[in-house]
């Protein structure tokens, strides 16, 4: 991956772990909006997180 791509897959994997807390705050439409920002940088990142997940 490029500098680029890996940047933008490093700021999706943030937006989407920021989505979580929103979730754990119960901040349902807070959680979706940086969950489809996420996914316009980067799709992959969302499920690289939720696969990270389900490991632990």
């Amino acid at each position: 991956m490029s500098d680029t791509g890996n940047s933008k897959h490093e700021k999706a994997l943030d937006l989407t772990e920021e989505a979580l807390e929103a979730m754990d705050e119960g901040d349902e439409r807070r959680a979706d909006e940086l969950i489809e920002k996420a996914k316009k940088l980067d799709p992959s990142a969302p499920a690289e997180i939720v696969k990270d997940l389900e490991g632990s």
